[in-house]
């Protein structure tokens, strides 16, 4: 409530009192004067209050009540910004909304490395078109009064023309998806599961971790709705006869093709596979899908996208999915039946021994934006992605 309010309930208040304690019109007159300048002091102050609000603002500088933001407990109209630091530049960001009578009303837009996002905001809820961007790929988005409603589009590229999928919501409910192209699927006839895949250069894979039971391949953590999110775990012997007919485990230099595909810098070093060794690329950021990163939890302290370790904390490098290779974290199964790095790691044997008793595999991590190359022993379970036969 404004000054100017209370002064009117002031004013009516004292000329009751004068009145009733029989005094002249003359005083009331008095009262009078004194409230209309009184009231015109504070209406100043008022117009002055008002005229102090910045039209530019940081969001911390506001004051939250509720679902309003208040300056100087008026409920802010303007422009608000923040600026999120890091240490690592490509997680910094600029943010800015429009507000109207404390609320996000109007264009939003944030900057980041190689990233951004050009929305629309109604009374504090997101409402219209949404674009998310990276320097590979662009998500179209759209709202209604805070929920998904209408088409949702995916382009490979931020200059494609056509999306390779659309998503039809109503009311936050999904009632339609369409792939457009780049993804096809392949049927298994074993045993009649649907698998998406991807012609990238001129290989084609299958862009879903293989999901066909057999010997020697379990399911993380033994449970089968980590089979339906992540495939199978197998042993290198059990992975070298697991992918179907006219498909094959990839060797060596399928995957270098693959790497040298999405990353034309790729560097190697050496034909024999350290432990751990990097490889100069940025193949597994291009490579892995835009979810279910640090979406385990069950063996590691995964907490609001870090996972701490005795090394320190290690920040989340979102996946660009930018050839629909949908790279997934499957994690590993070791020899004596544990489990461990679902949701950080992936690992996919190859067809390649190394020695008598381990084999070459391929790993990316949650952390890290390359696709490294290492090995492991033939008995320990890891996924697989099958390549088709040429």
């Amino acid at each position: 409530m404004k000054m100017k309010t209370v002064n009117i309930f002031l004013a009516v208040a004292m000329i009751v009192v004068v009145l009733g304690c029989g005094g002249r019109k003359a005083d009331v007159d008095e009262v009078i004067t004194t409230i209309t300048e009184a009231d015109t002091i504070v209406k100043n102050a008022d117009e002055m209050q008002e005229a102090e609000m910045p039209e530019t603002i940081e969001l911390e500088k506001l004051q939250l009540k509720g679902d309003v933001y208040y300056f100087n407990d008026v409920a802010y109209s303007g422009k608000a910004t923040r600026e999120t630091k890091s240490k690592h530049y490509w997680e910094e960001k600029t943010e800015t909304w429009e507000m109207k009578n404390g609320k996000f009303h109007g264009e939003y837009s944030e900057n980041a490395w190689e990233a951004g996002i050009l929305g629309n905001y109604k009374d504090g809820k997101k409402h219209g078109e949404w674009q998310i961007y990276h320097s590979h790929w662009l998500e179209v988005q759209h709202y209604k009064d805070g929920k998904k409603h209408g088409e949702w589009k995916y382009f490979d590229h931020s200059e494609s023309e056509e999306p390779y999928k659309i998503e039809i919501y109503e009311n936050d409910v999904l009632i339609e998806e369409r792939t457009i192209k780049n993804k096809d699927s392949f049927t298994d006839a074993r045993d009649g599961k649907k698998y998406k895949i991807v012609k990238i250069g001129d290989q084609i894979w299958m862009a879903e971790n293989l999901n066909y039971k057999i010997g020697n391949s379990w399911c993380y953590d033994n449970k089968d709705a980590n089979c339906k999110k992540y495939g199978r775990l197998y042993t290198w012997n059990a992975a070298m006869k697991a992918c179907p007919e006219d498909w094959r485990l990839p060797d060596r230099e399928d995957w270098r093709v693959l790497t040298r595909a999405v990353d034309a810098n790729a560097a190697y070093t050496g034909d024999i596979p350290e432990h751990y060794r990097d490889i100069d690329n940025d193949a597994g950021e291009k490579l892995k899908s835009r979810n279910q990163w640090l979406d385990g939890g069950e063996n590691g302290n995964l907490i609001s996208g870090v996972f701490t370790s005795e090394g320190g904390n290690w920040s989340l490098i979102e996946g660009t999915d930018e050839f629909g290779f949908s790279a997934l974290p499957g994690g590993i199964r070791y020899r004596d039946s544990g489990f461990n790095a679902v949701g950080f790691a992936g690992n996919w044997w190859v067809a390649t021994p190394f020695g008598n008793f381990s084999a070459v595999k391929r790993q990316i991590n949650y952390c890290f934006r390359h696709l490294s190359e290492s090995y492991n022993h033939k008995g320990e379970g890891l996924s697989v992605r099958c390549i088709k036969c040429e």
